[in-house]
C-alpha cells in the first residue's frame, strides 16, 4: 500500500462514527462506489489520503462535486490551489480523470464571480483555465 503523502494530516473523525448502523448496514445513499470505499476506508483506518478508488473504477465525478466551495478559496492557476485541489479529489478519486473534473469546475466558478459572465461555456474563452491545463 503506498504511503501518504508528507506533510499530510490524519482526521480524528471517521464516517459512521456518528450512526454507525447506517455503515454497517450499508444502508448509506446517493454516493458512488469511489465514495463509498472512501467511507469504509475511513472507517477501518485508512489515511484519507490513501482512501478512495484506484484505477478504472476511480474516475467518477465525485471530485467535481465537491469542488465548487474551494472556489472561493483556492485559486487553481497557483501550485498551493492545485495541490489542494488535488488532495480534495484524492479523498475519493485516485485518477486523473476525476481530478480534471475538480479544478475544472472551480475555474468555471471563479470566472463566474470574477468577471459576471455565467453563460454556457465563457469560462472556457478566457485565460483562466491554460494555466490549470498545463501547469
Amino acid at each position: 500500500m503506498p504511503s501518504a503523502p508528507s506533510g499530510a494530516r490524519s482526521a480524528r473523525a471517521t464516517p459512521g462514527q456518528h450512526d454507525p448502523h447506517w455503515l454497517e448496514t450499508g444502508r448509506i445513499s446517493g454516493v458512488g462506489p469511489a465514495t463509498l470505499k472512501a467511507i469504509r476506508d475511513l472507517a477501518a483506518g485508512a489515511h484519507w489520503a490513501l482512501a478512495g478508488a484506484r484505477g478504472e473504477f476511480a474516475s467518477g465525478s465525485g471530485a467535481a462535486m465537491r469542488a465548487a466551495p474551494l472556489s472561493f478559496f483556492f485559486d487553481p492557476s497557483v501550485e498551493e490551489g492545485r495541490r489542494a485541489i488535488r488532495d480534495v479529489a484524492r479523498i475519493t478519486h485516485h485518477s486523473d480523470e476525476a481530478y480534471a473534473g475538480a479544478p475544472a469546475v472551480v475555474v468555471a466558478l471563479r470566472h463566474c464571480a470574477s468577471n459576471g459572465d455565467c453563460s454556457a461555456g465563457s469560462h472556457l474563452r478566457g485565460p483562466e483555465l491554460k494555466p490549470v491545463l498545463n501547469p
